[in-house]
């Protein structure tokens, strides 16, 4: 079982939607995947899917309350924990326990913690929790340095920093491109566009590798997936996708 942490510095990157599409991708490659909402504050994994309310969430597992197999919940092809939506359950939750209650389960070929955005508490307990860390950022150069820091973090407490994702990116001039790429001394592993069917597929409650499996976004997803578990997506031709829907 490998464990990513899905990180960033601030909030408003797209770190929970790239989640939820990494983990739709890998499971239609025939992965089992559990995603993990630790963001304990203001968790939002679950409403990407379309649930409101969940009886049992990681809040109570951090409490003590329940075993973590009894939070995990079926959605599209992977399964995911939510994290609860009340104020209440905030209070006495322990983001610390959350790598110690990880060794409660083994029959997952992955899991991906989507971790508090910042460097507090409960994002540090997400870095803590993780073996493999994925870094996203925006283009913008504040966002940037909070990535570098965050990877810097994630180097220090022993993490296998997979690299630095680029996201929501729109047109980027040669020289605009090649400045963002020397500040992140080159780790960028992966460029995903800015794209309006992620707000439109948002409506639906679907993940845009379903909603628009075709998209760039969706292609530089899936690409950035199957680089995750050491596999290369090639792409098909329009004449190939064609052949293979009519021999169906």
């Amino acid at each position: 079982m490998q464990i990513f942490g899905v990180a960033s510095s601030k909030g408003g990157v797209g770190k929970t939607t790239l989640t939820v599409n990494l983990c739709a991708s890998l499971a239609s490659l025939g992965y089992k995947v559990l995603a993990i909402d630790a963001n304990l504050t203001t968790p939002h994994f679950a409403s990407h899917l379309g649930y409101k309310l969940a009886p049992y969430t990681l809040h109570h597992v951090l409490k003590d309350q329940i075993e973590l197999k009894y939070a995990i919940y079926p959605s599209f092809n992977f399964y995911f924990i939510p994290g609860s939506l009340s104020v209440e359950d905030i209070v006495g939750t322990e983001p610390e326990r959350l790598k110690e209650s990880l060794n409660s389960i083994k029959d997952f070929d992955l899991v991906f913690i989507d971790c508090a955005p910042g460097l507090g508490k409960e994002a540090l307990a997400g870095l803590e929790s993780s073996e493999n860390v994925l870094i996203v950022t925006t283009p913008e150069h504040p966002s940037l340095l909070d990535a570098l820091k965050t990877y810097k973090i994630a180097s220090l407490l022993g993490k296998n920093v997979v690299g630095i994702v680029l996201n929501r990116v729109r047109k980027l001039s040669k020289v605009e491109r090649e400045k963002i790429y020397k500040l992140l001394d080159f780790k960028v592993v992966a460029e995903i566009p800015e794209d309006k069917n992620f707000e439109k597929a948002l409506k639906y409650n679907l993940p845009l590798v379903f909603y628009k499996p075709q998209s760039k976004a969706a292609v530089a997803i899936k690409n950035l997936a199957f680089k995750l578990v050491g596999r290369k997506l090639i792409s098909k031709t329009w004449v190939e996708r064609l052949i293979e829907w009519l021999t169906k």
